[in-house]
């Protein structure tokens, strides 16, 4: 069963699950999950992204908020030390923080000579993960769940058994288009951007990506090409960064 056909049988616990997932999974991880979601079904990626919230929406809490998630984060000035050492948004951290706080996170910064990229980002996960948790609880209300129709949410859509179909964007324009037998995509399709230029064009085998596949930006650069074998990457990918450098990925 495919990604979200799982999380969509689970509606808004699905929904909710699909965001958190993202929000914390390791970066290496993310673009091809987040890819994978929007070849299945880009409207409901789309409101999974409008969803998503990052380090910087942790210092966006109200000072009520952000003194929850302080009194309900275990070793927070330490979290909370290795989480903005040297980061981009650490003054605004230290400006949101008492004096009582900002010697703590002082005396950690003694303590932790320093901090791995890993390291960091693992206690940035803890923070949104307790952000989230509190969120659930009621603590935290500034941060708000929007959801998609209930159509997109269950992903309730009538499909032929066979023959060209055509998925749509919340807009009307085509989101992919391609043949379907026994109600599985198989042959090859095209995905696109809202905008209508393709995103994406490659094979379906009885459901799942098989064969050669292509990926491209917005102003229509290719920026991956590879392989697919029943739905995963197969062999060399060729991917481009966004300076159009070529990067060469092995794949198991």
């Amino acid at each position: 069963m495919s990604m979200l056909k799982r999380l969509k049988k689970d509606g808004a616990d699905g929904f909710k699950k699909m965001v958190k997932t993202i929000e914390t999974i390791d970066p290496t991880k993310q673009r091809d999950v987040v890819t994978a979601g929007i070849l299945e079904d880009a409207n409901y990626m789309m409101w999974v992204q409008k969803n998503l919230i990052d380090i910087g929406d942790v210092l966006g809490l109200s000072s009520e908020e952000f003194q929850t998630l302080v009194d309900q984060t275990p070793n927070f000035p330490l979290i909370l030390n290795i989480a903005f050492r040297n980061h981009q948004l650490e003054e605004k951290m230290l400006s949101l923080i008492d004096l009582k706080q900002r010697k703590k996170y002082e005396e950690e910064k003694e303590y932790t000579l320093s901090v791995t990229v890993s390291q960091q980002r693992s206690a940035q996960i803890t923070l949104l993960e307790r952000v989230r948790h509190l969120q659930d609880q009621g603590l935290i209300n500034s941060i708000f769940w929007k959801f998609p129709s209930t159509d997109v949410l269950y992903g309730k859509c009538a499909l032929p058994s066979d023959g060209v179909w055509s998925q749509k964007f919340e807009n009307g324009s085509p989101s992919a288009v391609g043949p379907l037998a026994l109600y599985e995509r198989h042959g090859n399709w095209v995905h696109f951007f809202p905008d209508g230029s393709i995103m994406a064009k490659g094979g379906y085998l009885r459901g799942q990506k098989s064969g050669k596949w292509e990926f491209y930006s917005p102003a229509g650069e290719l920026v991956a090409q590879g392989l697919y074998e029943s739905d995963h990457k197969k062999g060399e990918w060729l991917i481009w960064d966004d300076d159009g450098k070529l990067i060469k990925q092995k794949v198991a």
